[in-house]
């Protein structure tokens, strides 16, 4: 992701972070994982001012 990132360096770049999986329990091994990746992708956009973060808000009451 950072090698893309200073590839691109001349273009708007949106990074979406992953949402959890709902249907899984909260401490889940998936859903630690994926708190791990976004951490990990909020600190490496971070560094790249053409990087803007778009964060899921998708909360459990929005899923059957």
């Amino acid at each position: 992701m950072a090698q893309f990132m200073q590839k691109h360096n001349n273009s708007n770049i949106i990074v979406v972070n992953i949402p959890h999986r709902y249907d899984m329990d909260r401490n889940s091994v998936t859903n630690l994982e994926i708190q791990a990746v976004n951490r990990k992708l909020n600190k490496t956009a971070k560094v790249f001012s053409h990087v803007a973060i778009a964060e899921t808000d998708l909360h459990r009451k929005y899923f059957t």
